[in-house]
C-alpha cells in the first residue's frame, strides 16, 4: 500500500503527455505533438489556453498584418484588472504574435514595413528589415511597436505589437529560456489565433506544459516558506511573480509596484479555470488538499519536491543544479536552501533578457515614443498605486 501511495503521488508530476518536452525541451514537440494528435477522434480540436472568443481584435490581426500562425492579447487593455475607474480612457491594448517563418521574421518584416511603414522607428533606414530582424533576435526575441493607432471596434485605439519566431515562441514555452513570453502565457490571456492547430498542436501542448511548470514551482516556493496551507489568490499571486522576479523594470521602479495583485484581484475565476485541469492532479495524490471554498493545505515530502523539481522545464532545471548542492532527492529536505536555489534560478533566467528588452525599447519605438510611453507609464502606475 505503501509503494502504491509513493507510485501515485509520484504520478501527479509526471503526466506523460509531457515526457519528451521534460527530457528534451522544444525539441520533443514533434513526439508530443504525434502522440497528442493520435489520443483524440479525428476532427476534435486538442483544449487550449482558455480562448475567449473576440471577432473585433481577429479582425484587427488578420486584416492589419502579414500572415500570424499564433496571437493573442494581454493586459489591462484586453483583460479587466482593478484599479481602473467607469468611464476612465481606456488603456492601450498589448498583443503578442508568433510568426512562422527563419531569420528572425525577415520576410513577415518586409512584408509589415510595406503595409504599415509608420509602425516602426527610425531604425527602419538602417538596414530596413534585415536589421530589424536582428534587433528582433536579441534578449527575449520580441520586436515591439508601441502607441500604434488603429481603428478598433468603430473607434480609434492604441496597441502595442510584439513580433516573435514561433521557433522562440516554443523554446521559452517549453524551456523557460528567459520567461518572457511564457511568463505572459502564465497568467489569463485572450487566444485570437491559433493557426492550425487541430493538425500541429505544438503551441497548445506548449502552453499547457508552461501553465503546469508555472503551479509546480508556485507550489514549491509556497512549501519552501513553511506554509501549511494558503489561499488560492495567493497561489495565483505567486504564479503572476515568477516572470517579475529579476526584471529589471520592477527594480528600477518601471511597474506598478501593486501590479501583482491587481492582475489576480478582478480575474481570479480566470485564474481558476486556467489552472483547475493541473491542480486536479494535485488533488488526486493528496500534495494540495481543499480545506475550504479559497483555502488550500500542502503537504510535500522530500520524493514530492524532487519530483517537482524534476517536471520542471529543461533551462530551468539546468540552472537549477548549478544553484543546488545536490541533484537528488537527499538535498531537499532544507526548505530555506530550496526556496535560495529556486528564486535564484528564476532571477537568473529574467534578469538578462528583461535589460536587453529595456534597451532595445529606445531602438524600436524611437525616442519620442520610448519618452510619452514611460511618462504614460509612468502615470499609469501612479493613479493605481
Amino acid at each position: 500500500m505503501k509503494l502504491l501511495r509513493s507510485f501515485v503521488r509520484h504520478y501527479q508530476w509526471t503526466n506523460s503527455k509531457y515526457k519528451s518536452l521534460i527530457t528534451s525541451g522544444s525539441s520533443g514537440l514533434k513526439e508530443s505533438a504525434a502522440a497528442a494528435l493520435s489520443s483524440v477522434p479525428p476532427n476534435v480540436a486538442l483544449n487550449s489556453l482558455q480562448p475567449l472568443r473576440n471577432e473585433p481584435l481577429l479582425k484587427l490581426v488578420t486584416s492589419n498584418f502579414p500572415p500570424i500562425q499564433f496571437a493573442f492579447g494581454y493586459g489591462s487593455g484586453v483583460l479587466k484588472q482593478s484599479g481602473y475607474l467607469p468611464g476612465e480612457e481606456q488603456p492601450q491594448i498589448d498583443l503578442m504574435f508568433a510568426i512562422e517563418e527563419g531569420s528572425g521574421g525577415l520576410n513577415w518584416h518586409a512584408e509589415n514595413l510595406l503595409r504599415n511603414d509608420g509602425h516602426y522607428s527610425g531604425l527602419k533606414y538602417f538596414g530596413g528589415s534585415k536589421t530589424i530582424s536582428y534587433v528582433q533576435k536579441l534578449g527575449a526575441g520580441i520586436y515591439f511597436n508601441p502607441l500604434i493607432p488603429v481603428e478598433h471596434d468603430g473607434a480609434r485605439q492604441l496597441i502595442k505589437y510584439g513580433v516573435v519566431s514561433k521557433e522562440d515562441a516554443l523554446r521559452d514555452l517549453c524551456e523557460w529560456s528567459n520567461l518572457y513570453l511564457a511568463g505572459r502565457l502564465q497568467k489569463p490571456v485572450n487566444v485570437i489565433l491559433d493557426e492550425g492547430k487541430e493538425t500541429n498542436p505544438s503551441m497548445t501542448l506548449a502552453t499547457e506544459y508552461n501553465l503546469q511548470s508555472a503551479l509546480h514551482l508556485a507550489t514549491l516556493l509556497l512549501h519552501s516558506e513553511g506554509r501549511a496551507s494558503f489561499s488560492t489568490s495567493s497561489l495565483f499571486e505567486t504564479i503572476t511573480s515568477l516572470s517579475y522576479l529579476g526584471d529589471f523594470r520592477m527594480i528600477i521602479g518601471g511597474e506598478n509596484p501593486n501590479k501583482i495583485k491587481n492582475i489576480v484581484s478582478k480575474q481570479i475565476d480566470r485564474f481558476e479555470g486556467l489552472y483547475e485541469p493541473y491542480l486536479e492532479r494535485l488533488y488526486e495524490g493528496k500534495v494540495i488538499e481543499r480545506v475550504g471554498d479559497q483555502k488550500r493545505s500542502i503537504r510535500l515530502q522530500e520524493q514530492d519536491v524532487h519530483d517537482a523539481v524534476e517536471s520542471l522545464p529543461l533551462n530551468f532545471r539546468t540552472h537549477f543544479y548549478k544553484f543546488h548542492d545536490n541533484n537528488d532527492n537527499s538535498g531537499f529536505a532544507d526548505s530555506t536552501a530550496l526556496r535560495k536555489s529556486l528564486l535564484k534560478t528564476v532571477k537568473t533566467i529574467v534578469r538578462y533578457p528583461s535589460i536587453i528588452q529595456l534597451m532595445k525599447g529606445s531602438l524600436t519605438a524611437g525616442v519620442t515614443k520610448s519618452v510619452k510611453y514611460a511618462w504614460e507609464k509612468k502615470k499609469k502606475n501612479l493613479k493605481r498605486s
